[in-house]
Formats: C-alpha cells, sequence, structure tokens
C-alpha cells in the first residue's frame, strides 16, 4: 500500500518560501553586478536589504542543519544544547560502527571539518563512552560498550 506524503509544516512551508525569496534576491544582485560589470558602471553598494538577505540566509542555513541533524558549525554560529547532544550521539555511533579511527577519519566519512568534533569528542571523553589511545594526530578512539 502507497504511503502518502505527509503535508509540509509551518518550519518547512517558512524555508521553502525563504529559499525562493533569497534566490530571487541572489539573481537580481548577480544581474546588477553582471550589468555594471560589462556597462562598466560601479556596482551599488550593500544596501539594507542585502544584509537582512544575508541575516535570513545564515539563519536559515542554520535551522536546516538543525533539522537535518547536521554536525557542520558555520563561523560565528552556536549550537544547541540539544544540537550539540545530537550531534554527539551522531559522532558516537559512527566510532562505534569504527572502532580505532582518527578523528580526521571521523570528519571526512561524517562530512565536517576536525574542528567541529573537538567539542564532541571532548564530550565523549569527558563522559567515558570513548576509549583514546595515542597522541596529537595519531590519537584513535573506540566507542565503549
Amino acid at each position: 500500500m502507497p504511503q502518502t506524503p505527509k503535508p509540509p509544516n509551518a518550519v518547512d512551508t517558512l524555508l521553502a518560501q525563504l529559499r525562493e525569496t533569497l534566490k530571487e534576491e541572489l539573481r537580481a544582485e548577480v544581474r546588477q553586478e553582471l550589468i555594471a560589470e560589462l556597462g562598466g558602471k560601479p556596482a551599488p553598494k550593500p544596501n539594507k536589504l542585502t544584509k537582512i538577505t544575508d541575516a535570513l540566509l545564515k539563519t536559515a542555513t542554520a535551522f536546516e542543519r538543525a533539522a537535518t541533524g547536521s554536525l557542520a558549525v558555520s563561523k560565528g554560529e552556536k549550537r544547541s544544547p540539544a544540537q550539540i547532544e545530537a550531534a554527539v550521539e551522531t559522532l558516537y555511533k559512527w566510532l562505534k560502527a569504527h572502532p580505532g579511527s582518527r578523528i580526521e577519519t571521523a570528519a571526512g566519512a561524517l562530512g565536517v571539518e576536525t574542528k567541529d568534533l573537538t567539542l564532541l569528542v571532548a564530550k565523549l571523553k569527558e563522559a567515558k563512552r570513548v576509549t583514546v589511545k595515542g597522541k596529537l594526530r595519531g590519537t584513535t578512539y573506540t566507542a565503549r560498550g
């Protein structure tokens, strides 16, 4: 029996509308830049709308990352305690499936930078959920339990 698709919730709808609005704004800005480049006119300076658009795009990206459980963090962004806990669990499950792995290997497999995993590894070590062997870049991690 085929499953009926779930209707989008309010956040999904808002994100979709925001994405479309941002795409339109970005297209308009690129078009202006190209016209200015080809026509020799100086490009207009960023206005308040551009700044708001950038802020909205950053917020939408953060919401999207939180919704998908992504481990990545953009510069200056803070993760909520719930996001950190979810990311710790994701890393723990990966380490459990790949014992004796280095953090660089985990970062590559999970699609994030190594620096994004340092807090998560510290939380796992503090909770004694991982066994640590080695020093510096040669350190390997194995999930306990």
